[in-house]
């Protein structure tokens, strides 16, 4: 009994597989060859806009520096940058994830040529409410 206890505490919501994804595609986008990007996300959450809607992320030097709402072309204030990650920052999102004590499983993918995440779920225990959620990426393209 006690040994299966020890088991179901070490379960890792990313199978081998996908830990193996993760390291692929965290390779492919230290290679990508350049530095600034933008990329295209939405959050699918218990949260508001504009989270919930598609923005155009751009990253200059290692931040975020600008959040742009794609329907409206609204900017987001300043103050707000730091509700959206850089990729880099959303690879971090994900290994740390794995070690989430109430996380049952995460689903991710990653983009073949580039290798940045292009989707990041993450679903609770059932007993955990209102938690979990969906970060859709798309559209990354190199900053002048």
């Amino acid at each position: 009994m006690v040994g299966l206890a020890f088991l179901a505490g070490c379960h890792s919501p990313l199978s081998p597989d996908e830990l193996n994804q993760l390291r692929t595609g965290e390779a492919r986008w230290a290679g990508r060859g350049f530095g600034n990007y933008s990329y295209e996300t939405i959050h699918l959450c218990f949260c508001g806009p504009p989270l919930t809607e598609w923005v155009r992320v751009e990253v200059v030097g290692g931040h975020v520096g600008r959040v742009v709402v794609l329907s409206t072309g609204a900017v987001v204030p300043n103050e707000s940058l730091d509700w959206w990650p850089t990729i880099e920052e959303l690879f971090g999102r994900i290994r740390e994830a794995r070690d989430y004590q109430y996380l049952d499983d995460i689903e991710v993918s990653f983009d073949p040529m580039l290798g940045y995440p292009t989707l990041f779920t993450t679903l609770y225990k059932s007993n955990v409410q209102d938690a979990g959620g969906t970060i859709h990426v798309r559209s990354v393209e190199p900053l002048n």
